[in-house]
């Protein structure tokens, strides 16, 4: 090597070097990045949202939002503006937009949730969605699930509208004393009425929460009181405790239908038919000295009954019961043969068991 000449390295092999401190992706830079924006050093963008107004560079905003870079990369007038005007995002958040797009945090609170899910929304911040999600899912209380839970299906926030939909399951008795739940639509109303997890003490609750939301806009919502009451549990309900309901109503429709649930539940409550008689069948086998048997007894849940034997004596038939007769096949017979036959006994009639040939033999 001479003075000024290149070093000669035999196998000429290039290796990639990373500086973190020089890296885009470096704390260092990023918070040169916030610095810069905060003095105003090299911004050539003023976003303006009321009289609020951030100032800011192009190629962060294009580089950290797909809306930004969108806008600067289309060729609109924004291209070459000075100022970009962003009325859909509240003054008091788009500061705190702004830092999330050169930082990647930003604070999160009761005042601000929601215009941050708007703005995340409008600007195709994903995460900062999930985020604001997260927030309000720890934040769930009985005077404000019902809210969130339809925040959350507006905006397609899947996670916290499960969340807030099982909170406001098991917060039942809560939340239908809340505010909240007067201004409940129909449709969530009814769906959780129809859930199997509504966390309640008596059924009576359910129907108090009913009358109270029906009451509330009388006029609009009485043509929705019979699909409501049908999601009612009939039996749940104790007779006196509806005919108090009819009396303190005075709406002269819904005491009609009320009226007409209560005829239901004095049918539901009549004497209930009798069960159709069971019985135990235990038929074949082998006593303790190992001899095949061809005897069939009956349980009817008090006492043992002989009945007819079958023909021949069976070990392991298959047995089955098929409208209203008993069937036994197969099995092995004294010699260990495997049977070819089986019989059918009819209990109806107490007759002697039928014999039956079959196409094959086998045992169970």
């Amino acid at each position: 090597m001479s003075n000024g000449s290149e070093i000669v390295i035999r196998a000429n092999e290039a290796c990639l070097f990373k500086s973190e401190k020089y890296s885009l992706s470096s704390e260092n830079v990023t918070n040169n990045f916030k610095i810069f924006r905060q003095d105003g050093t090299l911004c050539d963008v003023d976003l303006v949202s009321g009289d609020t107004v951030v100032k800011a560079h192009r190629v962060v905003l294009a580089a950290g939002c797909v809306y930004f870079e969108t806008m600067f990369k289309s060729g609109l007038e924004e291209c070459n503006k000075k100022s970009v005007s962003l009325p859909s995002i509240a003054p008091d958040v788009l500061p705190l937009m702004v830092e999330f797009i050169y930082t990647g945090q930003t604070v999160i609170n009761g005042s601000t949730v929601t215009h941050l899910v708007d703005a995340a929304n409008m600007l195709q911040l994903q995460e900062l969605s999930v985020g604001c999600a997260q927030y309000l899912g720890k934040h769930l209380h009985p005077s404000n699930v019902l809210g969130i839970l339809r925040f959350a299906e507006t905006y397609n926030l899947v996670k916290l509208a499960e969340e807030a939909f099982s909170y406001a399951e098991i917060q039942w008795c809560a939340v239908v004393n809340e505010e909240e739940f007067m201004d409940l639509s129909l449709t969530t109303l009814m769906k959780l009425l129809m859930s199997n997890k509504l966390v309640i003490e008596s059924e009576v609750q359910v129907l108090h929460a009913i009358l109270r939301w029906l009451h509330y806009k009388l006029q609009s919502r009485r043509e929705h009181c019979l699909k409501l009451l049908e999601l009612i549990r009939l039996r749940e309900v104790p007779i006196e405790k509806l005919e108090y309901a009819i009396t303190s109503v005075q709406d002269p429709v819904i005491k009609q239908y009320l009226e007409g649930f209560k005829s239901a539940m004095s049918a539901v409550a009549r004497e209930p038919r009798r069960d159709a008689p069971n019985c135990l069948y235990v038929v074949g086998g082998n006593n303790r000295s190992t001899r095949r048997l061809r005897t069939a007894v009956m349980f009817n849940g008090k006492a043992w009954t002989q009945i007819s034997p079958m023909s021949a004596p069976r070990l392991g038939p298959g047995v089955a019961a098929l409208g209203g007769r008993m069937y036994a096949v197969g099995g092995q017979n004294y010699n260990f043969q495997v049977l070819a036959s089986g019989e059918v006994y009819d209990p109806r009639v107490s007759a002697r068991a039928r014999y039956l040939k079959i196409s094959s033999r086998f045992r169970m």
